[in-house]
């Protein structure tokens, strides 16, 4: 899970970057919005990771608005940009 977490950071620092965060507040926000991006690298499957946050689709909807995606938009567009392959086990 160490990878998944360090590759979702690094996404979520990558798109709030490109959205205009300013880099003071970054790493409060990647601290705050990472789990959104891994919940949308593992597609969604329900992890132990996940269970305890409470207010996931609240951060959803922040992270997608800090992003300027619109609701229902097809999700991890950095994650999609750097190529990942979504059918490979995390090593």
């Amino acid at each position: 899970m160490d990878k998944l977490e360090e590759r979702a950071r690094a996404i979520c620092a990558q798109d709030l970057l490109a959205a205009g965060c300013w880099p003071t507040e970054l790493e409060e926000k990647v601290d705050r919005l990472w789990p959104v991006v891994a919940f949308e690298i593992t597609g969604g499957a329900v992890d132990s990771v996940f269970a305890h946050i409470a207010d996931l689709d609240s951060r959803q909807r922040e992270y997608d608005a800090m992003v300027r995606r619109a609701p229902g938009a097809a999700a991890g567009s950095s994650f999609q940009l750097m190529g990942a392959d979504q059918s490979k086990p995390d090593r």
